[in-house]
């Protein structure tokens, strides 16, 4: 089901689609970080815990990232 909708979201407009073990840490990394990368839309499961954002993790298809390490791919 979840890949259906993704797979209808990545055709407007056309985007790179990472599912399942295909998502690694450095993927939504390096497209958060690319130069004219308006949106990304992350389609995945997360812990929000108290504590700021270097406690909320967003998992990937192969490990967890911290919402810190998100902010700063799109910072620098």
């Amino acid at each position: 089901m979840a890949g259906t909708e993704v797979m209808a979201l990545a055709n407007d407009p056309p985007s790179d689609v990472h599912l399942n073990q295909a998502l690694t840490p450095p993927v939504p990394l390096y497209q958060l970080s690319a130069e004219g990368a308006d949106c990304v839309h992350l389609a995945t499961h997360a812990e929000f815990n108290p504590g700021g954002s270097s406690i909320v993790r967003l998992h990937t298809g192969t490990q967890s990232l911290s919402l810190n390490e998100v902010l700063r791919s799109r910072i620098t």
